[in-house]
Formats: C-alpha cells, structure tokens, sequence
C-alpha cells in the first residue's frame, strides 16, 4: 500500500562561482534520500489496513441492506398479490349473496331490504378489489425500483410463507447479530485502527534522518570533492504531545462507539423480535386447524345455506361474509409483518438501501 512505501529519492544539480568565467566554478550533483524511522511506514500500513477492512465490511453492510430489501419488497408483493384475490373472492361470495337474496325477494320470502343490502355490500367489495389492485402495483413498483428495473412489467410471483420455516429463538437471534453483524465489524476495525494510531502518535517523536549526497567538479582546482550532509530535528520541545492526546481519545471513542453499537443492536433486536414473536403467533392462530379462519369460514358456509333455507336473516349471511374477509385480510397482515419482521433479523438488522 502506499502509505508504507518508503519516501522517492531526490537528485538535482549544484553550481557553485557560475560567475568566475570558469576559473573557480565548482558544478555537480546531488543525491538525496529520507529515511523514515521508528516502525512509522508498518505502523501506517497497520493503520490503512483496518481502514481498508472497514470499508469492506462497510460494503457489505450496503449488500445486506439491497438483499433485505429486495426479499422483503418481494413478501409485499406477494401479500398484495394474495389480497387481491382475497378481495375478487369476497366480490364473487358478494355477488353470490346479492343473486340468492333477489332470488329469495323474487319468491316473496324476503323484503328488498335484504337485496339492497347485499348490493351495499358487493359494492363495497368492488372498492375493496379496486384498492387492493392499487396497492398490489404499487408493491410492484416498489420491488422493481429495488432491484434496479423500475420498468419491469406487473406479473404473477410464485412463493409460499410458512412460519416453520421462520422459526428461531432470541438466543441464537442475538448470537447471530453481534457475530456477523458488518456494522459492529466496521466498529471493532475503527477500534483497531485507532490503537495503531496511538503507537503511530508516539512514533512520530522518533526523527527521519535526511541524508545529502554532493558530487562536484572544482574547475580552479582541476579536481573533484563530495560532500555528505545528514539532518534531523532535535525533539527537544515539539513531542506530538497534541498528537498522542488526540489519538488516545479517538481510540477510547472507537472502543465507546462500538460497546454503544453493540446495545444498540440488542435495542433494535429486541423491537424487531416482538413484532416476530406477535406476528408468529398470530399466524400460529390464525391458521390452525380448528383455528380463526377455519371457523369463520364454516361459519360462512353454514349461515349461507341456512339463509337460503330461510334459517337466518340478510344480516347474519353479510355478517358472516364480513368476518370471513377481516379474519383473512388480518391473517395476511399477520403474515407480512412476520415475513418483514423475520427478513430484517436474518439480514442483521439491514434495510433501507435506498434512502442511505
């Protein structure tokens, strides 16, 4: 690396009585050199090497970063894709409600109340669909944004979410963070590199040694003489005291930088694994058998065919039909906080590519 190569030499040309008509000039050249002592030339390739290591892990935190992102824009995607057809499947069970309740107004076994309400409903469904397919698009956008092609057209993504395969305790969590985590590698580098800084403070008392070199040609004696010139600086009252304090504070710093990183994480960590563990175990509930959805879709299923046996009223079947949608939508919901949740654990806690 460059900070450890050793100073170039210098040459030049020495005239001495150019003004004698010859008769006393004294020409010839000179060689120069530097000498850099006390270890500062491996003490500053120490220096830039753990800077250099920072800067990698530095890098790979920007990675982990896109990669997070990306996995997560992709979850979105793939939520929004299956509320959509959540919301079309609400529109046709709307529908259907709407057909059976005109059927059953048509026979003069319910009032108009009950299809009008059921038109409310199927109306409301279509707004839904329509504000599902919004937000479907726009999680497309932003996933092609992310991954560098904005104009990539809107299609169908194939993915399945199962929570078993999300598993993972706080204990091995933590663990995982605070040895991979590139942030804190960029840290303890900084830290190392400050520690080398000190050693290179106190070095900087030891002087360089310049050494000159005179070759000349005496043409009033028709002979030839050399010269050799050796300098260096006395630290009598100039001993980098300023330096050396300065690189023991950025050192204490560094070490304080990284024990603040270090809980910083585990607080980052910590909001990250609740929403892990609440989306996990609502997705747990959710999905069960015997649990929330399958309930509330028997239950739809009963209270249909009881309408259409006069069994129950509009209100229970629309009822019925909105707790099913909710219960669904709730349990997707669940599902991408528990995807983003378990995407930002595994990349370390890394994300907002686009905005850094």
């Amino acid at each position: 690396m460059q900070v450890g190569l050793r100073p170039n030499p210098t040459i030049g040309y020495s005239g001495q009585q150019l003004g004698s008509g010859g008769q006393a000039e004294q020409q010839g050249g000179f060689l120069g050199q530097q000498f850099i002592t006390g270890g500062k030339l491996g003490l500053n390739r120490e220096i830039a090497a753990w800077e250099i290591r920072r800067a990698e892990n530095e890098w790979e935190a920007t990675r982990l970063r896109v990669l997070t992102d990306v996995r997560i824009a992709f979850y979105d995607v793939l939520i929004a894709q299956r509320r959509r057809e959540l919301t079309s499947e609400l529109v046709r069970i709307s529908d259907q409600a709407v057909q059976a309740a005109q059927a059953l107004f048509e026979g003069e076994e319910v009032s108009e109340a009950d299809p009008l309400r059921a038109r409310v409903e199927a109306d409301t469904a279509r707004i839904l669909l329509q504000n599902a397919i919004n937000a479907h698009v726009a999680a497309w956008r932003r996933l092609a944004a992310l991954v560098g092609a904005p104009d990539m057209p809107l299609q169908q993504v194939e993915g399945k979410l199962n929570p078993d395969d999300m598993a993972m305790s706080w204990e091995e969590a933590l663990a995982k963070l605070l040895a991979e985590s590139p942030e804190l590698a960029a840290a303890e580098a900084d830290v190392e590199a400050a520690r080398w800084a000190v050693q290179r403070a106190y070095a900087a008392v030891v002087p360089d040694i310049d050494v000159q070199a005179v070759v000349q040609d005496d043409r009033g004696t028709g002979s030839s003489n050399a010269n050799l010139q050796v300098t260096f600086p006395l630290p009598l009252w100039n001993r980098n005291q300023g330096g050396i304090q300065q690189a023991f504070a950025q050192s204490v710093a560094a070490e304080m930088a990284v024990n603040r990183l270090r809980l910083d994480l585990q607080t980052r960590l910590a909001d990250a694994f609740q929403r892990y563990r609440t989306a996990h175990n609502q997705v747990r509930e959710y999905s069960k058998p015997g649990g929330i959805i399958a309930n509330s879709q028997r239950t739809l299923e009963l209270i249909r065919s009881g309408y259409q046996a006069e069994e129950f009223g509009i209100l229970d079947l629309l009822t019925a039909q909105r707790t099913f949608f909710q219960t669904n939508l709730a349990y997707l919901d669940a599902l991408r906080e528990l995807a983003a949740a378990t995407m930002e654990i595994r990349g370390l806690l890394l994300s907002g590519s686009l905005s850094r």
